[in-house]
């Protein structure tokens, strides 16, 4: 297979041997990475070497869940989104035999990936939703712009997250994804609280838009499939500028 032809393969919304080449590091080092600078922040009689040895075992039962027929009977984006989900949920099981605790392995998890995996430059990104929104009157340039912003809110994905623009009155911007791998994957392995440690990843971009001054988030137009909501969506808002008087 040719260079391009594999690019052309890693682009496709499904794929299942086609190595993932654009981006490193895999889901897997994410995890490991994120594990070893703050587990034992949550668990201190976990020694180096216990460490060690829990992150061989998330490793082999990484790959495991990942060939597992199971987790292919979701819509996978990506084969890195199905290593990243699958390190995950190895790590929380893992975790949980070691601690015997599912809450606190869940909260060693989740500081572990925002450590990893949190977007980088919130503000930087909160400004590009603001450029789309603010500089352009073209229904068309700001949906190509608003899924730009949306594709670089995480620099660890291999393919485009699938937000759309799908309404759009000038002043409110409402885009939606109907279907969440995370959501899918996590449910279909009983462990539908692993999606919200993704969803809290974009934290700091919710923050970022909030502290502008040009663009907000209608609290109404939140919906979350982890929140038992039927698709997922947020609605960008154009903030009215105050009149400025002369003379």
């Amino acid at each position: 297979m040719t260079f391009l032809q594999q690019v052309k393969a890693h682009r496709s919304p499904r794929f299942s041997t086609v190595p993932s080449i654009l981006y490193r590091p895999t889901g897997f080092q994410l995890t490991r990475y994120g594990l070893k600078r703050r587990a034992r922040r949550h668990l201190p009689e976990l020694s180096v070497s216990d460490l060690s040895d829990c992150i061989d075992r998330i490793h082999k039962r990484t790959r495991a869940i990942f060939e597992d027929t199971l987790s292919w009977q979701v819509p996978v984006p990506s084969r890195k989104h199905l290593e990243w989900a699958s390190s995950v949920l190895s790590a929380y099981q893992v975790m949980t035999e070691f601690c015997d605790d599912p809450a606190k392995s869940l909260a060693i998890i989740d500081d572990a990936t925002q450590f990893a995996a949190a977007p980088r430059h919130p503000r930087r990104i909160a400004r590009r939703f603001e450029l789309a929104i603010c500089k352009n009157s073209d229904v068309r340039m700001q949906a190509i712009l608003i899924r730009q912003a949306i594709v670089g809110t995480n620099r660890h994905y291999d393919t485009p997250w699938e937000w759309f623009l799908r309404e759009n009155d000038g002043t409110s911007f409402v885009i939606k994804n109907p279907n969440c791998f995370w959501h899918l994957f996590y449910t279909n392995h009983e462990e539908p609280q692993l999606s919200k440690v993704f969803y809290r990843l974009d934290r700091g971009i919710t923050q970022a838009i909030q502290e502008n001054k040009r663009i907000g988030l209608d609290p109404a137009g939140f919906k979350s499939q982890a929140n038992g909501d039927s698709e997922n969506a947020f609605t960008l808002v154009k903030l009215v500028q105050p009149e400025t008087r002369t003379g």
